[in-house]
């Protein structure tokens, strides 16, 4: 059963954010966009950084040379080497950016990884892959955000594209949605609270 995660109001004042598998929160930057910090998750902070010392200026290589005691060769430089992404998860990454035509960093974390994607600045919505969004988002639901369920998606066999396959309401899930739904037709949102679990 999937785990319910806490009600966080700190997820309503940015614009915007990510709720990790294992529930962790990766929160955006004032500005920045869901694409921009998902970018920097995947990528790493410093990938721009790595890409002009590899492809850019003979100035840029020798400073990356000099700030990071780097003796190797420019083509030695790995441009993912500051990736939040663990080894199996940048493998796919990569791959999903060989794919796609129009790659969004903020699409992979949300349709391949299972992270939830948090909006917030026209209308509270989290947009989930999760096999059990009414237990995983039990405390968003009670209080009215709108949940998008989505098909996940997955690198075909011949790793030459993509498919989105199916999931299936759990009885468990389905439980959980009724109680939700009975909560708030007897409940005021403002005490909807005491119903969190």
């Amino acid at each position: 059963m999937e785990k319910i995660l806490p009600y966080n109001e700190k997820i309503n004042t940015t614009l915007g954010s990510f709720i990790a598998p294992n529930g962790d929160f990766l929160y955006n930057s004032p500005g920045k966009t869901h694409t921009a910090i998902a970018s920097e998750f995947c990528n790493g902070p410093n990938y721009r950084f790595l890409c002009d010392a590899k492809y850019s200026s003979i100035n840029s290589w020798e400073f990356f040379k000099y700030k990071n005691n780097f003796t190797g060769k420019r083509e030695d430089i790995d441009l993912y080497m500051t990736s939040k992404l663990t080894k199996e998860q940048l493998e796919l990454y990569k791959l999903y950016l060989q794919i796609f035509k129009y790659p969004d960093p903020a699409d992979f974390l949300l349709y391949f990884l299972n992270y939830d994607k948090v909006e917030t600045t026209l209308k509270t919505c989290i947009s989930t892959t999760s096999d059990e969004p009414h237990i995983r988002l039990y405390n968003y639901y009670l209080m009215d955000w709108d949940i998008r369920w989505l098909n996940p998606m997955k690198i075909n066999d011949n790793k030459n594209g993509y498919v989105f396959y199916q999931t299936e309401q759990s009885r468990e899930d389905m439980k959980f949605e009724d109680e939700i739904e009975e909560i708030k037709s007897k409940v005021l949102v403002k005490d909807r609270p005491l119903f969190f679990k």
